[in-house]
């Protein structure tokens, strides 16, 4: 999701400690989740102190923040015995396979990637995305010319009740771009030699999806940050053919992603007056305005984007508003015309941003 903001407006240095502060926050309630799963309610309650959420001071918050960084130690922790065929007998059931530490005048890299040492498809599945992921991302970052890169990548991993669980966390800061954080799952029952899935795993430690997810939206309600305006092109691929690498997937795919919850995401996400604009396929966002009509929210805008004029739509914008309007208005582009020529309509769209 892509959200603009004034570019001129400056803010004020409070606001920008508050900022912070929020970001800390959403980063210990996703912490919450998935630490329940390596480490148990108990040892959660330790160190994030959830049943007694109160304002912290920017210390206590950075604290907490190393904390939780500090989980991720690039080992396995055995709470029980376990029985499974391992790939490789004289090796850990998880150890690290790609170990990287480098620091040079354009990046500083600390990568330690683990392997899951179980001889079937789910494990060999995972591996796959493993590399796909985070190793491919530092084997392209060591032949970059681009500076001030910092890359870290770590994991942790526990057995308990024959139930192997795996986090993965990387950290990537890149010249002016945005900082991006990724926290990848794996979750295995070894007795029954199948894959489980967050509900799986919530469920084993008698946790209810609904009741976890309304007690983070409750920890960072009143904190949270508001946007009056929300552009997304989110991935609208379902049950259809996957990429070859968990990435592209990723950013195609409905999967981790459903219209469902896009929808109420960017609705928690926006102001009272907000404005939503997506571009999707014409299947796919008639099937997006469904879902926010059901929420009474309506389209304000519309643009049908054609190749050619006798082509059909290509992909739709549409721009949803929070505010009630009377009736929608609808805009056609054309990129080319008959001939192949690109458009005189399109060259004046582009031409702030084209050579």
């Amino acid at each position: 999701m892509n959200v603009v903001l004034p570019e001129k407006e400056k803010i004020p240095k409070q606001r920008i400690i508050i900022y912070v502060t929020i970001m800390i926050i959403c980063i210990i309630s996703i912490a919450v989740v998935i630490g329940v799963q390596v480490l148990g309610n108990d040892i959660v309650d330790n160190i994030f102190g959830i049943n007694k959420i109160t304002k912290r001071s920017e210390e206590e918050e950075a604290e907490l923040k190393t904390n939780f960084e500090n989980i991720f130690d690039n080992n396995t922790e055995y709470k029980d015995e376990y029985q499974t065929s391992k790939i490789e007998d004289d090796k850990e059931i998880i150890y690290t396979d790609y170990s990287k530490q480098e620091k040079t005048d354009n990046y500083e890299m600390n990568v330690n990637l683990p392997y899951i040492n179980i001889e079937n498809e789910y494990a060999k599945k995972f591996n796959k995305e493993i590399e796909s992921t985070f190793k491919e991302k530092a084997e392209e970052i060591t032949k970059s010319t681009n500076k001030n890169i910092i890359y870290t990548v770590k994991y942790k991993a526990t057995i308990e009740k024959n139930i192997m669980s795996l986090i993965i966390y990387s950290d990537l800061k890149q010249e002016t771009s945005a900082q991006r954080v990724i926290i990848q799952t794996f979750n295995y029952d070894l007795q029954n030699n199948k894959e489980l899935t967050l509900e799986d795993t919530m469920e084993n430690y008698k946790l209810k999806k609904n009741e976890v997810q309304d007690k983070i939206y409750i920890d960072i309600k009143e904190e949270q940050i508001k946007y009056d305006f929300i552009i997304s092109n989110p991935p609208y691929f379902v049950n259809s053919l996957q990429a070859n690498t968990a990435k592209r997937t990723f950013a195609r795919h409905t999967d981790k992603l459903p219209f469902s919850d896009f929808v109420n995401c960017s609705l928690k996400l926006a102001t009272p007056d907000a404005k939503i604009c997506v571009i999707l396929p014409t299947l796919q966002s008639d099937e997006l305005t469904s879902l926010f009509e059901q929420k009474q929210v309506k389209v304000e805008t519309q643009i049908n984007i054609y190749s050619k004029p006798s082509k059909p739509i290509e992909r739709i914008i549409r721009t949803y508003s929070l505010i009630q309007t009377k009736q929608t208005q609808i805009k056609n582009v054309f990129i080319r015309e008959e001939n192949g020529e690109y458009s005189s309509q399109y060259k004046d769209i582009v031409s702030d941003i084209l050579l």
